[in-house]
């Protein structure tokens, strides 16, 4: 295993590991990593479909949430993760997936992205990225990714983005935010760089790809109060908060959700998949 260093961006990398897992008061929510949103099914046979051959590496494979669709289609990535916490999870996951051995014949390397390509030969057929490709190095990042790909291989990242204030249940969460002094969620939602566009305008500027072509997927899901609570617990604004306080607004969240609505919440998704060529 290649172990990272020190920089802002290894930190950076590692910093979702202690939230891999809820609290344990918790039980019936389950691991941290069963309720994050996933990604709409169709996204996964659209990309599988467009790989220009089997040997694909995942930049931040995290848990392995996007990684066991590809596995269920026939995909064995090479999976790059910085966090040793993520990767136990992520090893595990793919070991209960069909395939054989443990790991399902996927390879995992415990590194940051910018120790890994620094030290592969390159000649990768495709690079996908799900919700990581923000914590790679700015500068850096493309000019590796096109020295990892061959000619004609493809670059492909994906995001969600939440479409949050377009049901009468997220008030009732908005309004347990006004009580905190926190800003409603639909504020984060409207500034973060994918909502804006990011990584489009950039892509569309790298002489060595061409793209992008950007697909979009419309999708739901139902949460229950505690698991949706539990969701906001490990999103990176709350994560910056003082633990009390964080542990206190969930736990107010899941019970006015319990009160008022049923314990149940809909959020819908836009996902945005960005695709690229190498050329």
């Amino acid at each position: 295993m290649v172990r990272g260093g020190d920089s802002l961006w290894d930190r950076r990398g590692r910093r979702f590991g202690a939230v891999v897992r809820v609290p344990p008061s918790w039980p019936e929510v389950g691991e941290g990593d069963r309720v994050r949103p996933g990604y709409p099914e169709e996204l996964f046979d659209d990309l599988v479909a467009l790989l220009p051959g089997d040997r694909v590496v995942e930049v931040g494979a995290g848990t392995g949430g996007a990684t066991a669709r590809l596995v269920a289609r026939g995909v064995r990535p090479c999976c790059v993760e910085p966090d040793p916490r993520m990767v136990e999870v992520l090893t595990e996951r793919l070991g209960a997936l069909p395939g054989g051995r443990p790991g399902g014949g996927v390879l995992v390397r415990e590194s940051t992205f910018e120790e890994w390509s620094a030290r592969d030969p390159g000649g990768w057929d495709a690079l996908v990225s799900a919700q990581a490709w923000h914590w790679t190095n700015p500068a850096t990042r493309w000019a590796r990714a096109a020295r990892v790909l061959r000619r004609g291989g493809l670059l492909a990242l994906l995001w969600n983005v939440e479409r949050w204030g377009e049901r009468p249940e997220h008030a009732v969460v908005d309004r347990v935010l006004a009580r905190y002094g926190e800003a409603p969620l639909a504020v984060a939602a409207r500034v973060s760089p994918e909502a804006r566009g990011w990584p489009a305008r950039e892509i569309a500027a790298l002489p060595e790809f061409d793209g992008p072509r950007v697909r979009g997927y419309r999708w739901s899901r139902w949460w229950q109060a505690r698991e949706f609570a539990a969701y906001r617990s490990v999103t990176p604004a709350f994560r910056a908060m003082p633990e009390r306080r964080r542990e206190a607004l969930v736990a107010d969240i899941a019970a006015a959700l319990l009160e008022e609505n049923g314990g149940r919440l809909r959020l819908d998704w836009d996902t945005h998949l960005f695709l690229a060529r190498r050329v």
